[in-house]
């Protein structure tokens, strides 16, 4: 046997001695289980619910450390929350990486604002002509009219920036007829009126201001014939050249117009 047993700490023998002292405890472990069951069966159970009680006292108030940190870990779900747009934000100033995105920003930004200017804007406005005609029953405060003819226009023009730079402005026109009774006191009965017809309809393309300004080509269109005229300029404002293009190029009424028309009628 090597070493001093009082120099070791404890007594340490042969394998055959460690056996007899494991043989030893396990003995005593047996004789102790064997006193427990021969007690009182109701005494375990009160036992049983004292060391439950107080194993699950000790996990609740954190005396256990593990346990303790477990508890106050939390979710993943919770813990995601965390990283909001003001964290992240946080972390970014400064940094090259918040540059590029004000950069990027910036850009689309432009974008959208110039895409949106590429957006036609339109306007539709109305107006009467009413030509007079014969009157009747003249003398009767009632029944005294006048027999008119009134025409109803609907005009619409349209502005559109093109892409690489200059504008193209169009106007355009339909208009109806009725037959309308005016009376003296202001009411008015119409019939129903003639069909729509459309008036010429012209568009102006203009040039960049860079590129001189001014037109640069008009295209009207005779809605009644179908015939249609293309004259180009010069950047003096001369004319450059006048052609004709062959076939029948009228339009349909716009529904803006048709719209107008309609909100224009109601209630005569």
């Amino acid at each position: 046997m090597k070493g001093s047993p009082h120099k070791m700490g404890k007594i340490q023998g042969t394998s055959g001695h460690t056996s007899a002292l494991k043989q030893k405890e396990a003995e005593a472990s047996a004789l102790k289980d064997m006193k427990w069951w021969n007690t009182n069966p109701k005494d375990r159970d009160d036992k049983s619910k004292e060391e439950a009680q107080a194993h699950n006292a000790k996990h609740t108030t954190g005396e256990n450390s593990e346990h303790a940190s477990m508890a106050k870990m939390k979710s993943p779900l919770e813990q995601k929350k965390k990283l909001n747009l003001k964290t992240i934000k946080e972390g970014f100033k400064g940094t090259d990486t918040e540059k590029a995105v004000k950069a990027v920003k910036n850009v689309a930004g432009k974008v959208k604002k110039f895409r949106k200017s590429l957006k036609p804007k339109s306007e539709t406005t109305v107006s009467t002509e009413t030509k007079k005609g014969r009157t009747k029953y003249k003398g009767d405060p009632e029944m005294e009219h006048s027999q008119d003819k009134v025409k109803v226009t609907a005009s619409t023009k349209t502005n559109k920036k093109k892409l690489f730079g200059g504008k193209k402005e169009t106007t355009s026109s339909s208009s109806k007829t009725y037959d309308q009774d005016t009376y003296a006191d202001g009411d008015v009965e119409r019939g129903y009126g003639d069909s729509t017809e459309r008036g010429v309809t012209t568009t102006t393309h203009s040039r960049n201001k860079r590129r001189g300004g001014g037109k640069k080509k008009v295209v009207t269109v005779d809605q009644s014939t179908g015939k249609k005229t293309v004259t180009r300029y010069n950047k003096d404002g001369s004319v450059k050249s006048i052609k004709n293009k062959k076939g029948d190029h009228r339009t349909y009424t716009p529904d803006a117009e048709k719209k107008a028309l309609r909100e224009e009628n109601k209630g005569k």
